[in-house]
């Protein structure tokens, strides 16, 4: 939802998402499991291929809450 009044709050937050998703992927695809909770570290080891990794990035960060998601965006600051 794109309201005038939350802009700047809209931008920062879709910044924290991309740098979020991107760590999260990086992490992925260098088998770094214990950057994930213990679900997404099975789910990891039995990704095959590149899209399973990427949709296992996106996931990890859809399923954050906006708290848990500033907290990792502040960590890779």
């Amino acid at each position: 939802i794109l309201n005038p009044a939350m802009a700047q709050l809209q931008v920062g937050q879709r910044r924290a998402v991309r740098v979020v998703f991107r760590e999260s992927l990086r992490a992925a695809r260098k088998n770094q499991m214990y950057f994930f909770p213990g679900p997404f570290r099975k789910w990891l080891a039995d990704a095959a291929t590149n899209a399973q990794i990427v949709r296992l990035a996106a996931d990890y960060v859809a399923g954050m809450t906006e708290r848990e998601l500033m907290q990792a965006y502040k960590r890779f600051q």
